[in-house]
């Protein structure tokens, strides 16, 4: 059954020295891979569960291996991220072509071990009265932005 809001994963290839690479000294470039895909498939299950139809938005493409097994596995669809512009500009066009088959939009990057279903749900619900929901991040940023409309 598909709903009218779409969760998008914003997820890197994990391709060993291009993925966390603040943690190489501390993990190597290996480890810091190995965590990449851990926080990935762990915010895709998150989605998942929370009910909502999920996409898989891979950088720099979703050829892949990774892309194609989390679909299989998770049971998403995939899509590419605009290849040109910051990361602002992909998430804006991301959102303007998820609403255009979805009435919610909600985006989360791959790496939010924190992020609940719990949360997940309160942005969805609290995007039926408002145009744009965030859940904030520790460091001063943000894991979550939803929208129903984009400006």
């Amino acid at each position: 059954m598909a709903s009218d809001t779409v969760i998008v994963v914003f997820a890197k290839a994990p391709v060993a020295g291009e993925v966390k690479t603040r943690l190489i000294p501390a993990l190597g470039a290996e480890g810091a891979t190995k965590l990449h895909i851990a926080l990935t498939e762990r915010v895709l299950q998150t989605a998942v569960s929370s009910g909502a139809d999920v996409v898989l938005s891979g950088a720099p493409d979703v050829a892949h291996a990774f892309f194609k097994s989390c679909a299989a596995i998770f049971g998403v669809s995939l899509t590419g991220q605009l290849r040109d512009g910051d990361l602002g500009a992909r998430m804006l066009h991301a959102m303007t072509h998820a609403l255009e088959s979805w009435q919610r939009v909600v985006i989360v990057g791959a790496d939010c071990p924190a992020l609940t279903v719990a949360h997940l749900g309160l942005a969805i619900d609290q995007l039926a009265t408002h145009d744009v929901v965030l859940t904030p991040a520790d460091d001063g940023g943000y894991v979550l932005i939803g929208a129903r409309r984009t400006h």
